[in-house]
């Protein structure tokens, strides 16, 4: 059993896009996607992601600029969080859950991109690997493993919360 939110029940790999308040969230918007933010479109500048453990509990995976990849619990992470979408990859079979989830606790813990490497997304020269991740960097390492999602060169580093939420409102189910 999930957890409910409106008319979703939550499953391992769903991905939420969030668009947040504030300067910095603002800035990513705006580097990210400048056409669609000026129009007023409703643009994401974070990704994060629902793993279901052994238990049943579902948690909140997320890359954070202050803390790194971090989890909280989804009850205690959606009351914080109001302006959100929810997408579901696919045809992602159980292995590939149990993919995703492993390979989203490989990198608890991993340290967030230095601030200003986001500057380098801009220009495709984000190079930096796994050493530090950032949230959109994170759930498409996670997808990638699971199956649910190709990455043409494996180039994850250069991944925006943008073009995430992008390709999963052309090809994935919208279920929030």
């Amino acid at each position: 059993m999930g957890l409910v939110y409106g008319k979703t029940k939550f499953q391992t790999a769903d991905m939420i896009a969030v668009r947040s308040r504030g300067p910095v969230a603002w800035g990513i918007r705006w580097i990210t996607d400048l056409r669609n933010s000026w129009a007023g479109a409703w643009v994401a500048n974070h990704i994060a992601f629902v793993v279901r453990r052994s238990n049943g509990l579902c948690f909140v995976y997320e890359s954070l600029g202050s803390r790194g990849v971090v989890t909280t619990p989804l009850v205690a992470w959606l009351r914080k969080h109001k302006d959100i979408r929810i997408y579901r990859p696919p045809h992602l079979t159980n292995a590939g859950k149990k993919a995703f989830k492993a390979t989203a606790e490989k990198y608890e813990g991993r340290k967030y991109e230095h601030p200003l490497d986001f500057l380098k997304i801009i220009f495709g020269k984000n190079t930096a690997g796994d050493r530090r991740l950032f949230c959109s960097e994170y759930y498409a390492r996670c997808a990638y493993e699971a199956a649910a999602l190709r990455v043409v060169g494996n180039n994850f580093a250069n991944i925006t919360p943008d073009y995430l939420t992008d390709l999963a409102e052309r090809l994935w189910e919208r279920v929030q």
